[in-house]
């Protein structure tokens, strides 16, 4: 019986130890499989990592390219970014050069009208000034002269080079006489100043006419009598150039008015004497007049018309 137990338990331990072995087989049948795989899966892993090395050896050289490119290119944006900059700051700097320059331009042009103002301000107050003091020693003259009481002169009035009218001119004392002569008539008047009696007479006609008047248009020397008051000689001078030139063989002033109120009336040109301050011409729109043969104190007498022979209108 114990030899029985014995075998038993010899069995027993016969299995437990197959099974063990078994296990041990299975085992390391597992650890096998599993170190396969682990080593396939390493392999495949290494596979991986080869062909990504690989790949990365492949890759780096286009990706340092890439780099490179992206390198160059962001150098040449910058390099653009600068010139770009530059570009502008010296488009800046010319445009304001090209202000400073026209604001110094506009500066030497504002300059440059403000100098000739002053000069033609200056050479207008000598214009002016001149003038007046010619006009001034004029009218000096016109002063002493005009008081006169005895004189003579002819005076011939002219149309595009032709004689129109003469007329001669007498006074002395309160008398005067003028012979008027045109194309068809000749008139005398002798006027008596103190008794404002007025006689004319026509040779040709043999006809006279005696009359009284209290407005007289009284003939006087030829003088510039729109000089008489210090306004209009101002006025004048103002708006007038005088320059001397010769006349009739007399040095004369000649005063050239520019603007005149009564343009239409009043002469455009005078020729005055130096040495007397009489006029010596007078040029308007449409005619000349001369004054010739000016005298003084050479009138004795002024003779008085027979009007016997005459027929003779007597006015009251």
């Amino acid at each position: 019986m114990e030899e029985k137990k014995d075998v038993k338990e010899e069995a027993k331990k016969t299995k437990k130890d197959e099974e063990k072995e078994l296990k041990k087989d299975n085992k390391t049948k597992e650890t096998k499989k599993n170190s396969k795989k682990a080593a396939s899966k390493e392999n495949i892993e290494e596979v991986k990592k080869e062909k990504s090395s690989e790949k990365a050896k492949k890759d780096k050289p286009k990706k340092e390219e890439k780099k490179k490119v992206d390198t160059k290119q962001k150098e040449n944006k910058k390099e653009k970014n600068k010139i770009d900059e530059e570009a502008e700051k010296e488009n800046d700097l010319t445009f304001k050069r090209v202000e400073v320059k026209e604001e110094k331009k506009n500066h030497r042009l504002l300059k440059f009208i403000l100098i000739l103002v002053i000069i033609l301000i200056g050479a207008y107050c000598v214009f002016f000034s001149r003038n007046f003091i010619i006009l001034n020693s004029i009218y000096n003259q016109m002063c002493e002269i005009g008081s006169s009481t005895n004189y003579s002169y002819e005076m011939v009035k002219k149309q595009d080079g032709e004689e129109i009218q003469k007329m001669t001119y007498y006074k002395k004392d309160n008398v005067e006489r003028v012979d008027l002569e045109d194309k068809n008539n000749n008139i005398n008047t002798i006027t008596d100043l103190d008794s404002n009696q007025v006689t004319t007479w026509n040779p040709k006609e043999k006809t006279a006419s005696i009359y009284n008047t209290e407005v007289i248009t009284k003939v006087r020397l030829p003088l510039e009598e729109s000089i008489n008051n210090q306004e209009s000689r101002a006025f004048m001078g103002l708006t007038s150039i005088i320059y001397t030139e010769e006349c009739n063989s007399k040095e004369c002033y000649v005063i050239l008015q520019i603007c005149s109120p009564n343009m239409m009336n009043s002469s455009q040109k005078t020729w005055i004497d130096k040495e007397t301050g009489l006029v010596v011409k007078r040029e308007y729109l449409n005619c000349t007049v001369e004054y010739n043969n000016v005298a003084m104190n050479n009138v004795r007498n002024i003779d008085t018309p027979d009007l016997r022979t005459y027929k003779v209108e007597k006015e009251n």
